[in-house]
């Protein structure tokens, strides 16, 4: 039996596997990594599609609201894993964009080889937790660098606006932030954060704040299953409990009393 002390847990894994058809209207409990290996899948997150092609893959967030199937006549066979654990809230805070990380073909190697090591110390008899709990963390830990890195930090435009305005979000979410008042903080216009926030990270600072505003209430609702959905909704930014039943249940299809029953 795993030791559920560990900081990153493996709940499943494996490779060569044939995937057909999943439909995940809630998303999925945990962190669950997904790269093609041969044939095609088509991998929708909301309504965005994506093709994962041999090489490419995709780690999704917990909760995010997502669908795959194969395309073409050739079988899509892939690799996975999901995990959990205490340092995994940790390693989505480091996200950029919270809710998911592609992988390009020319990045397979490195993945691919961490996902063999993984697969080698689960095989071990007996199985070692620590050395599986390892291989798992510097799974996770190289994908949420590699969004990092695919974002050029370095540019001007991010160090100015877009880093400051991410970090104030995250430190402030619970605050009553307006996009207008963030812009005015950083000395641009709201027009300007909102275009150059939309280039380096592919949201708007709305859509972003929604994000880990519905990140932090999903964590709320499973980590504290007594805290009443009003006060979840006051920590995480709303005012307005009916106004974030609607807006939780537009991100994740769910009402938040149903997530919680959902997750528990």
């Amino acid at each position: 039996m795993a030791d559920l002390s560990l900081p990153v847990m493996v709940e499943h894994v494996g490779a060569e596997w044939q995937q057909g058809v999943i439909i995940r209207y809630q998303g999925f409990p945990h962190f669950h990594w997904l790269q093609s290996q041969t044939g095609t899948g088509a991998f929708w997150v909301r309504d965005k599609r994506y093709e994962l092609a041999p090489g490419m893959g995709i780690l999704i967030a917990p909760g995010v609201p997502h669908r795959y199937e194969p395309l073409g006549n050739e079988p899509w066979h892939v690799r996975f894993a999901t995990f959990q654990g205490s340092l995994v809230d940790d390693l989505q805070k480091q996200m950029v964009n919270s809710e998911f990380v592609l992988i390009e073909a020319r990045d397979a190697p490195v993945y691919e080889r961490l996902h063999e090591t993984l697969l080698t110390r689960l095989g071990h008899e007996p199985a070692d937790d620590l050395a599986i709990s390892v291989a798992a963390y510097q799974l996770l830990l190289c994908l949420t660098r590699h969004q990092k890195q695919t974002i050029d930090q370095h540019q001007p435009d991010f160090q100015q606006y877009v880093g400051p305005a991410i970090a104030y979000m995250q430190e402030h979410l619970a605050e009553d932030i307006s996009i207008s008042q963030l812009a005015a903080m950083l000395s641009v216009s709201t027009q300007y954060l909102n275009r150059v926030f939309n280039r380096l990270v592919q949201q708007t600072p709305s859509e972003y704040l929604t994000q880990i505003r519905i990140s932090h209430a999903k964590k709320l609702l499973v980590s504290q299953k007594y805290l009443k959905i009003n006060v979840v909704a006051e920590q995480s930014g709303y005012a307005d409990p009916a106004y974030f039943g609607k807006v939780f249940k537009k991100q994740t299809g769910v009402s938040p009393l149903n997530y919680r029953h959902w997750q528990t």
